[in-house]
């Protein structure tokens, strides 16, 4: 099971870094595993969230409040990152 998880981590590791920068993999990384997940999971894969609380085995109240938190952990981290790609204009 431990060489299946750890395939499995570098695979996620090396497709995510393909399509972000280190900036971006850098904050993702740096999130509380269940918050990461979560927004991995919603906003790079795709998926429900009924089928990530299915995934999870958890409440989809707790996959909301997790996307929630974790989005907001992001965009605090990224802020400086967003104004110096343009994405984030300042006043």
């Amino acid at each position: 099971i431990r060489s299946e998880q750890s395939n499995s981590t570098d695979m996620e590791s090396t497709m995510y870094g393909q399509l972000m920068d280190d900036d971006v993999t850098g904050a993702l990384s740096r999130l509380p595993e269940d918050f990461r997940t979560v927004v991995l999971l919603c906003d790079i894969e795709g998926f429900s969230y009924e089928e990530i609380a299915n995934m999870l085995d958890v409440p989809i109240g707790t996959i909301r409040s997790r996307l929630h938190r974790g989005r907001n952990l992001l965009k605090a981290e990224l802020t400086e990152y967003a104004t110096r790609r343009g994405y984030n204009r300042e006043e």
